[in-house]
């Protein structure tokens, strides 16, 4: 009797596994945008984000190994108080990825542990120098590669 109950046992269960269990979850192929496939990510799933523009603001909160990784040169316009904030997160990887533009803060990093930042590129943000990157209440990050900067604009 249990070798009849088990196939429908995993057909129930299956739908419940992490979405990027079978590989990497990709951006737009998959979701269209990165917000969209972090909401949809567990822990531990890797987001892989093809080249291009994307306007959007990408919160990524309260993950555990989660990692988000550019392919090519990948661009996020964000209109809020930080174009990527990582909020409450441990042992999650952002690599890769630009930001560009924005009223505020670059890459935000807060209350989170044994995060890495690498290899990406922050660029003229209207904020303030000191708010292009901020880490706040944060343990242990590393940051390697990054490159922040501002032009000037023109008024």
């Amino acid at each position: 009797m249990f070798s009849r109950c088990l196939p429908l046992l995993l057909v129930v269960v299956a739908p419940a596994t992490a979405l990027g269990a079978g590989g990497p979850v990709k951006v737009p192929r998959d979701f269209s945008t990165i917000q969209a496939a972090v909401d949809a990510a567990a822990d531990g799933d890797l987001i892989e984000v093809s080249a291009g523009q994307y306007v959007e603001t990408v919160v990524i909160e309260g993950f555990t190994g989660l990692v988000v990784r550019g392919k090519g040169r990948v661009v996020i316009h964000g209109g809020g108080a930080a174009a990527l904030t990582l909020l409450e997160c441990t042992d999650c990887v952002v690599d890769m990825i630009g930001v560009e533009g924005g009223p505020g803060h670059g890459i935000r990093l807060q209350l989170s542990e044994r995060c890495k930042v690498s290899r990406c590129r922050v660029q003229d943000m209207d904020a303030v120098t000191t708010r292009r990157a901020t880490i706040r209440r944060t343990r242990p990050i590393i940051a390697g590669l990054c490159t922040i900067f501002n032009h000037e604009r023109a008024s």
